[in-house]
């Protein structure tokens, strides 16, 4: 019986120096930087077929917007037919720059304000996208961010120009943000 308790000390003690520790879910944030990297990465690159690949599929916003919703919408985005060549004339300045951080707004199941969006949808309305190149920081901003099954996507071209001067830069308001280089 002496020796069954050493055995029994081993068994455990063998058992318990095994366990892992629980892995983290990434939070919000975690998920908006890394969202807002493949974005930078994507806008900055002057690669037309991935600024392409930004777009909601036709079906997907018919899917997320009530029918008279939808049809605006993709309306809009047909009129808008040159955005992705007006996005890679607009970024292309800033191709090879650095990501610096993001800063979001109206994040969330009906926090994007984006009208005749269906209840439960998640969606953001305002994603600032900052990064840093020779001659300093500067800033861009996307707009209408819709959760789709290949992941965040835009529903129409609504990509701002990168400013060296945006307000975003000195403001910094957000509801979830993260500035690696400060």
């Amino acid at each position: 019986m002496g020796r069954a308790i050493p055995l029994l000390a081993v068994l455990v003690l063998g058992c318990g120096a095994s366990e892992r520790a629980p892995v983290r879910a990434p939070s919000v944030s975690d998920r908006l930087d890394a969202l807002a990297r493949d974005l930078f990465r994507r806008l900055t690159s002057g690669d037309l077929e991935m600024v392409n690949g930004l777009r909601a599929g036709e079906a997907v916003v018919r899917d997320l917007f009530d029918p008279g919703f939808s049809e605006v919408v993709l309306d809009q985005r047909r009129m808008d037919s040159d955005g992705p060549a007006r996005i890679i004339r607009d970024w292309r300045p800033f191709v090879g720059a650095r990501y610096a951080g993001f800063c979001a707004r109206r994040v969330g199941a009906g926090a994007a304000d984006l009208p005749g969006l269906v209840d439960g949808a998640l969606a953001i309305g305002e994603l600032t996208i900052a990064g840093r190149d020779a001659a300093g920081e500067w800033a861009g901003l996307v707009r209408d961010l819709v959760l789709t099954p290949d992941g965040y996507r835009l529903v129409r071209w609504s990509v701002e120009s990168p400013r060296r001067e945006h307000f975003d830069l000195e403001s910094w308001t957000c509801d979830f943000s993260r500035r690696p280089d400060h």
